[in-house]
């Protein structure tokens, strides 16, 4: 008996957390039981022949190396792969482009302001046509999504219709339109600062913000989360935010600047800059965490009809088609693309074969390899340490809930 080399730890206060990233395997054991099998005592200690199989069952103690080595996670990983199929599950609807902020980051910014986009007549049967295909979540948004005259009535529609619905939106106009949230789920409202003076948004009022956010009904306050864009240029905004949202009753995320370029990369905060050293129960990153479904299990509706992969890849050469076209998308258009997407796993991005947080990240962010690098089959690497920090985090926090139970 061997104690596997393929491990990640998390110490807690009693137990130690286990992570084989061989196997992909989590286990719980205790301190004095670790410290034991590392100094190889194996005979030290008794243990039941339950718990010594689940230690071997899960890799952490290896009694047979060919039979360990036939335990690798990698070949029911490829069996995963080959599996997925073609089904919507997510759509971000971005029913207008137009937008009444300028802000500097926006991943969207060259689709911005464009005119054309679908009556409310259309739009209905857009959601009719999603309906049909058992999609199960739409998440409008823009440009501003608020900014249709219409758009309280399309979210009454779409929660009719059985939905699950989310809005994002930059909540310059929520105060003016709070009846839609009768009808949404939940609503990310973008705010990367309280100080006017640090203020990336070109047209926002951060007051008239504050005060609009202030006036929201506080039953309704739970549907919304605060999301924070942090940058190199400021690093310390979001924890003001963070307090604002704790003192009225408001759910905060933090997410960090999106290079659109390699010219953009060196604004890209430090990890050191995002993390506050407490186990959120949110995301704390969006650039990775698991494995992408663009294209065959989520897309994005731009405002005219046309079917993307995702959100940020809103370009003439990534278009699937239109949701008007034929029967889509219950049936598949651009074959190409979304096999592009379908193959993309582990085993065709290089630099993640060596990676012991791979099976837990799932390769990040194909959009942003794309902006990088003009390739998806490469790890948006400007990632990799935003996601290993924020899966320690999960870690952590699930160590520390297990310690408080038992």
């Amino acid at each position: 008996m061997e104690l596997s080399k393929d491990l990640l730890r998390y110490y807690g206060n009693k137990y130690v957390l286990l992570y084989n990233y061989y196997t992909n395997k989590i286990c719980l054991i205790k301190k004095h039981v670790l410290d034991l099998l590392e100094q190889g005592n194996m005979n030290e200690f008794k243990m039941c022949e339950e718990e010594w199989e689940v230690l071997v069952r899960k890799g952490i103690v290896i009694s047979n190396q060919d039979e360990y080595r036939s335990m690798s996670y990698r070949n029911k990983y490829q069996e995963q792969i080959k599996s997925r199929n073609f089904k919507i599950e997510t759509v971000y609807f971005h029913v207008t482009q137009r937008c009444n902020l300028q802000c500097e980051y926006c991943y969207n910014k060259n689709n911005l302001n464009k005119r054309e986009e679908l009556t409310t007549e259309e739009v209905f049967r857009v959601i009719d046509i999603l309906k049909k295909a058992n999609v199960k979540n739409i998440i409008l948004t823009g440009g501003e999504a608020l900014l249709r005259k219409d758009i309280v009535e399309i979210a009454q529609y779409i929660k009719q219709e059985g939905f699950s619905l989310t809005v994002l939106t930059n909540g310059v106009l929520l105060g003016a339109k709070s009846r839609i949230l009768k009808y949404i789920d939940s609503s990310i409202i973008s705010i990367d600062t309280l100080d006017a003076q640090k203020n990336l948004r070109k047209g926002l009022d951060i007051d008239a913000l504050i005060k609009n956010l202030k006036e929201i009904e506080h039953s309704l306050r739970s549907k919304i989360y605060l999301r924070c864009v942090i940058s190199k240029q400021d690093m310390d905004s979001w924890k003001s935010i963070k307090e604002f949202c704790k003192q009225n009753n408001y759910k905060f995320l933090k997410s960090i600047y999106i290079p659109g370029s390699k010219d953009e990369i060196e604004l890209v905060p430090t990890v050191e800059g995002v993390n506050d050293n407490e186990e959120s129960s949110e995301n704390t990153t969006n650039m990775g965490g698991s494995v992408c479904g663009a294209s065959y299990k989520e897309i994005a509706i731009d405002a005219n009809g046309d079917v993307y992969p995702c959100q940020m890849l809103i370009s003439k050469q990534w278009k699937l088609g239109n949701i008007f076209e034929g029967n889509y998308p219950i049936r598949q258009n651009q074959p190409e693309i979304i096999e592009l997407f379908k193959r993309r796993n582990l085993s065709t991005i290089s630099s993640c074969n060596i990676c012991e947080y791979k099976y837990l990240c799932g390769g990040g962010c194909p959009a942003i390899s794309y902006y990088l690098y003009k390739d998806t089959e490469v790890a948006p690497s400007v990632a990799c340490d935003f996601i290993k920090a924020e899966i320690d985090v999960k870690m952590v926090r699930m160590l520390k809930e297990y310690e408080e139970k038992f």
